[in-house]
């Protein structure tokens, strides 16, 4: 079984939809930076003040539109 990396984000992402993302946090640059090199998904699990949704979709990175030298990047 493949191991899906999981986002848990305030937002909730539908079929089509370009959600850009600003990556900064430490553990979230290793996440997409493991995604990028290796062509893979992750998921994006939606957060609130109430916790993690039970349910949650799988995206793929479409562009990587900034890199930063401190390893933050644009996507």
């Amino acid at each position: 079984m493949a191991k899906l990396n999981l986002f848990p984000l305030s937002v909730v992402a539908y079929p089509t939809k370009i959600i850009p993302l600003h990556i900064f946090e430490e553990r979230y640059k290793i996440l997409i930076s493991e995604c990028i090199k290796n062509q893979k998904e992750f998921g994006i699990i939606y957060e609130n003040t109430s916790g993690l949704a039970k349910i949650g979709c799988t995206v793929s990175i479409k562009e990587l539109i900034t890199q930063y030298h401190d390893g933050r990047m644009d996507i």
